[in-house]
């Protein structure tokens, strides 16, 4: 609980696909609860993971898209081997939570010590989960893959998801997506003009119903965007081929 009250890891916002963003802010975690209780940072991403999975309706758990901000973070509190511990408990939660659901995982700015650990416990992850985790350099690297796709590349993704509905967004097309760009927008605490306000009980812990429900509201309104996109572009389509006729018949 101290961990999520913390603004450490939590919900926030959709991607360019619709998919939830699971947002780390491993800077803001504390230090003192993980000295005393290793596993709270387990249970903390369980409790993340195993509330994506109530997601509701007849769609099961979406896609999520999961970017780390490291700044804050002093490696100096965290010894090699209670790092180690703590990182491989935290794959060995997410893999129980259902991290196959990840499109994409980003950490920025990435630091020697994200790099060793990405190396020690790789020999634990799935492979297809292993390459999909992007340790980015800094915060333009950031800036670049969350940037918002090209109109080109969005037209695309949209006719694709009003053919394919959910099973578009929901296939394993992460890679693309990096390509492309995620359409996440960059948050003020990473130099961006977005805040990102979590909704608190009255003793201040975080309330993770409400959270959740903000997110389902953002996916309905992405989607209903998405549509609307589309049928303003077959109506300017249908209207330059109504006048390319006309033309044609004079």
């Amino acid at each position: 609980e101290r961990i999520l009250s913390s603004g450490s890891l939590y919900w926030h916002g959709v991607d360019c696909r619709g998919r939830p963003v699971l947002w780390a802010r491993s800077g803001l975690i504390d230090e003192a609860t993980l000295a005393r209780e290793p596993e709270a940072m387990v249970r903390a991403v369980t409790t993340m993971l195993e509330a994506l999975g109530k997601w509701g309706g007849s769609r099961v758990a979406p896609r999520f898209t999961y970017v780390e901000w490291t700044d804050g973070l002093d490696p100096s509190k965290f010894p090699l081997r209670q790092g180690f511990k703590l990182v491989r408990g935290c794959v060995a939660g997410m893999l129980r939570g259902g991290a196959a659901r990840g499109a994409v995982f980003l950490v920025a700015p990435s630091t020697l010590v994200n790099r060793v650990m990405l190396r020690l416990v790789s020999p634990f992850l799935p492979a297809v989960l292993r390459a999909k985790i992007h340790l980015l350099r800094d915060v333009a690297a950031l800036r670049e893959a969350l940037r918002r796709p090209a109109d080109d590349d969005q037209a695309d993704d949209d006719a694709a998801f009003l053919r394919l509905g959910h099973a578009h967004d929901d296939a394993d097309h992460d890679e693309d997506g990096l390509r492309r760009g995620l359409g996440v927008a960059l948050p003020d605490f990473a130099g961006g003009t977005v805040p990102h306000e979590l909704p608190r009980r009255g003793d201040g812990t975080l309330d993770l119903p409400r959270m959740m429900l903000a997110v389902r509201r953002a996916a309905r309104g992405h989607r209903r965007q998405r549509r609307a996109r589309c049928r303003l572009r077959a109506a300017a389509a249908a209207e330059r081929a109504a006048v390319a006729g006309g033309g044609g018949g004079s």
